[in-house]
């Protein structure tokens, strides 16, 4: 029979030793210190008493685990997914005004940009009217210097408005 000291068993049990201790007194078996050897009868007992309590704090820290990483996922998500601002009444019509604003103000520049093409255009018509047929087939170098200038360079780009709020 092998002996194994009350301090072992606590240990195994992850319990105290003075519960043990308690619990053999109240069992009315001769034991003077945590470090008192223990038969194997003994032991069986200690472990039939505590063995429930085990199992109940086994489940109680697998569930705690459980809740801390459920939690740690929420807050991960939460962070990914930023909350989206609620916007009162007010604020909406507002936002919607001055995209409506910015929509006019971009349809004005496109109009204007084309009013100046055709101008260009019928400028450089004009002058070919007036330019006998020989000279017509080399085309003079104002012209392409007045089509140079009134020819935007520059391209804008085009902003997503969706596309931006889908990433916030």
């Amino acid at each position: 029979m092998a002996k194994t000291r009350i301090f072992q068993i606590a240990k195994e049990l992850n319990i105290s030793h003075t519960d043990i201790l308690s619990y053999l007194k109240s069992r009315k078996v001769d034991v003077s210190s945590h470090m008192s050897p223990v038969d194997d009868n003994i032991r069986k007992l200690i472990m039939n008493e505590f063995a429930k309590d085990k199992e109940q704090v086994d489940r109680f820290r697998k569930e705690q685990v459980r809740k801390e990483i459920h939690d740690t996922k929420l807050k991960e998500k939460q962070q990914s997914t930023k909350k989206l601002e609620l916007l009162s009444l007010t604020e909406q019509r507002e936002l919607e005004k001055l995209e409506k604003a910015k929509k006019e103000q971009e349809e004005d520049e496109a109009k204007k940009r084309k009013e100046e093409k055709k101008q260009v255009e019928e400028v450089v018509k004009k002058k070919e009217k007036e330019k006998p047929k020989d000279q017509k087939k080399y085309p003079s170098n104002k012209a392409k210097e007045l089509k140079k200038k009134f020819k935007s360079s520059r391209k804008l780009r085009s902003i997503n408005l969706d596309d931006i709020q889908t990433k916030i």
